[in-house]
């Protein structure tokens, strides 16, 4: 599938797209006016931006003394060494009002608490520790290079054999567009108006994304101007872009940290023929690195995507690293590219321990979200899926609130540059394992013990 980037257009229509917005009288109105749209960012900004807080446990600390010196509990306090603190989330308690405008100070939230436990306050050192017990682990499919397609908006066209009514394929007629995930997942907003079309009602997303891409990759669709974006004061955080209607008051939102933009303000796509995953967008994590030495499509840039901007060489590819989602805006001092192990007791009383890395960042109200390759590895799973409703069922692990699963989590904070820009995943397991190595004082099975120890002053 190639965007048109040069279609011949109405002259009208080019002045629309790139000159700035008309004053009142002087030519076309935009289709959405600057007051519709301040509605359109009220919704879009469903999240408040209030990032984590690192707050004193509201329980006795981890290192209090035991009230009976045989206490199987303090002995496991002892061995972990680390003092108990907690997180609190700002959760937003239900849709905004659009008539706040993109003034987001005034939403209501409640307050979530996640305990964890610490090294010494104010340790600085290289590898300090972040205990965290989770009992839930979504799947997140961010950087795969199946993660997004524009003619597969649902993961679901893999569902359908290949040939088969209903089967769809790429515009070069040699692969399907088979995504893993929904596209709605990845930012992408749509309106009518001011009204939003949500993902949920997938007929109604599925009939406007289709007549707004149409007009995306032929040209005709309206970028956003800039002057509109400025009325945002958040706009910053995600690095939003979208288009317009030419004739309708419809506008589609993207998100530059998800779904990045080419050079001309596209959406990036995989756009060179012959491409193992041509059609698909390219997506962005947070971590970037300068090489990934195992990754099924290739290493070359420019055999992948035309555009410079479009490269996705750099971004860790869920399906193949194990890597952990973190809340954005600060995580007890926890960074993307810290170092990672992680630890699940499946029910048939297997262990299951995972070297991994922080790979991106997520939203700022909750934890608890892994690579594809993450949660296979928690989970014992070998396999290669096809479809969002076959990954959700193999890879999502536990229910928040449920206390159905136990995940224990340690991050190696203050250790981003160990791998050195490798993050192919036998660099990263490798680094991880001497990071885990070190805390169990050069000794595998004294981490893992010392692991298994602060799961149990956690609890």
């Amino acid at each position: 599938m190639q965007i048109v980037k040069h279609a011949l257009i109405p002259t009208t229509l080019i002045g629309m797209l790139l000159a700035p917005l008309p004053a009142a009288g002087n030519g076309p109105p935009p289709t959405v006016s600057t007051e519709m749209f301040d509605q359109i960012i009220a919704l879009n900004n469903e999240r408040p931006d209030i990032p984590p807080e690192l707050l004193p446990a509201t329980t006795p600390p981890a290192t209090a003394p035991a009230v009976a010196s045989g206490d199987a509990r303090d002995a496991a306090r002892r061995l972990c060494g680390l003092t108990r603190r907690e997180i609190s989330f700002s959760v937003p308690k239900s849709i905004p009002d659009p008539a706040l405008g993109p003034d987001r100070s005034r939403y209501e939230i409640t307050k979530s608490l996640l305990p964890v436990l610490l090294g010494p306050e104010g340790e600085t050192a290289r590898a300090s520790p972040l205990f965290v017990v989770t009992d839930v682990m979504a799947v997140n499919v961010d950087g795969s290079p199946r993660a997004y397609h524009p003619r597969d908006i649902f993961g679901t066209s893999c569902a359908v054999p290949a040939g088969a009514a209903g089967a769809k394929v790429a515009t070069n007629g040699t692969q399907p567009a088979c995504a893993l995930n929904f596209l709605c997942y990845a930012g992408v907003r749509l309106y009518d108006g001011a009204r939003p079309i949500r993902c949920s009602n997938r007929e109604e997303y599925q009939r406007y994304w289709d007549e707004m891409w149409s007009l995306i990759e032929t040209g005709r669709a309206m970028r956003i101007p800039e002057q509109y974006w400025a009325r945002d004061p958040s706009r910053a955080v995600d690095r939003r872009y979208g288009f317009f209607h030419p004739e309708k008051p419809v506008t589609v939102l993207f998100k530059d940290t998800i779904i990045p933009r080419d050079t001309e303000r596209l959406p990036c796509i995989r756009d060179v023929a012959g491409a193992r995953y041509y059609g698909f967008f390219v997506g962005a994590t947070s971590l970037k690195g300068r090489e990934r030495k195992d990754e099924p499509e290739g290493q070359v840039a420019s055999e992948i995507a035309s555009d410079r901007r479009c490269n996705p060489i750099p971004y860790v590819n869920a399906e193949t690293l194990p890597n952990l989602v973190i809340p954005k805006g600060g995580f007890a001092g926890a960074k993307v590219g810290d170092l990672v192990v992680a630890y699940r007791k499946a029910r048939d009383g297997q262990e299951r321990w995972v070297f991994a890395i922080v790979g991106d960042e997520g939203p700022n109200d909750k934890f608890g979200e892994g690579s594809m390759a993450f949660n296979a590895a928690l989970k014992g799973i070998s396999k290669t899926w096809s479809s969002y409703r076959e990954l959700a069922r193999d890879l999502h692990i536990g229910e928040r609130g449920a206390k159905q699963e136990t995940i224990g989590i340690l991050l190696f904070r203050n250790t981003a540059g160990a791998t050195a820009g490798d993050l192919s995943a036998g660099n990263v397991a490798s680094k991880a394992e001497q990071a885990f190595r070190g805390w169990g004082a050069g000794s595998l099975d004294a981490a893992k013990r010392r692991f298994l120890a602060c799961m149990s002053a956690l609890d």
